[in-house]
């Protein structure tokens, strides 16, 4: 099992150890305040010109720069010239913010570095835990950036729990919703993305539309369904938490999904089938149409 952790170089601090045995075990979710002190992430990622040895003499390439750690200089890889870097500190800031936590809330389960710097992770826990059978599922959000352009900064729904290379590739098969943002623009005003109370109607009114030509079994049954889902967002316990954000709104869909909405069968095995099965959601469908909409 590939890690991609470059002993020595990585750091990493988590909650409860993991399979690899690196990293600084803390014992407790850490706060966003504390994070990157614990997991040594207080660097980050700076540009340099690159230049090319010719038949003529030393010339500068234009159409690439190279990143490197503001701390050890190491080269993290070569990009192309419009690339921006994504900091350790401005991936951790935007996760605080598209749940609406304070600073000194502890939802950090996991932070680290792997590839010697070159990618970046976050694993955030989330209240909510599904027991079936005895075993506990975590539901969590994982954030991943790269510092050499190899992969774009992602975020992804899971009840994996990232602490490695391999782990991170679970998290994104697995993944229930994702969210992605381009190195070629700045990750500061992107909170953007996470403030949607203007767009929940529009958002559920996309899922269970409101369709004149349908019968008025059907359209009594998507009203129903749009105010119990916008109710889940507004007071529900398991939701209020992330009210005005879009992770808010998908939660609430995927609460009403998981727990409200009538099944046929066994609710837990159903539930576990579906995220293994990879079955597309009305969550998947609610994240979807509020990225669009920012």
């Amino acid at each position: 099992m590939s890690s991609e952790i470059v002993a020595g170089v990585d750091t990493m601090a988590l909650a409860e150890q993991a399979w690899h045995g690196y990293g600084t075990v803390v014992g407790r979710n850490m706060t966003y305040n504390e994070a990157l002190t614990v997991a040594g992430l207080n660097w980050t990622a700076r540009m340099a010109p690159l230049t090319a040895i010719t038949a003529t003499g030393v010339r500068e390439v234009d159409t690439h720069r190279a990143t490197y750690r503001s701390d050890s200089g190491d080269l993290l890889g070569v990009v192309g010239a419009d690339y921006q870097p994504h900091q350790p500190a401005e991936l951790l800031e935007l996760a605080r913010l598209t749940l609406d936590a304070a600073a000194d809330d502890g939802h950090v389960e996991v932070v680290g570095s792997l590839r010697g710097g070159r990618t970046v992770f976050i694993t955030i826990a989330l209240p909510g835990d599904v027991t079936v059978a005895g075993d506990v599922h975590v539901p969590r959000l994982v954030w991943v950036t790269s510092m050499d352009g190899t992969i774009a900064t992602r975020a992804v729904a899971t009840f994996v729990r990232a602490v490695c290379m391999n782990t991170i590739r679970a998290s994104f098969r697995q993944a229930r919703t994702s969210w992605a943002a381009r190195h070629t623009s700045s990750l500061t005003g992107r909170t953007a993305d996470a403030r949607p109370d203007r767009q929940v109607d529009q958002t559920l009114t996309g899922i269970w539309p409101d369709d004149p030509t349908a019968t008025a079994r059907s359209r009594d049954a998507a009203s129903r369904r749009r105010a119990a889902v916008r109710q889940l967002y507004q007071s529900d316990p398991r939701v209020a938490g992330w009210h005005g954000t879009a992770y808010g709104v998908v939660q609430a869909v995927s609460t009403w999904e998981l727990w409200e909405a009538p099944r046929g069968g066994p609710r837990g095995e159903q539930i576990l089938s579906g995220l293994f099965a990879g079955t597309r959601t009305r969550a998947d469908s609610a994240a979807e149409r509020l990225t669009a909409l920012a």
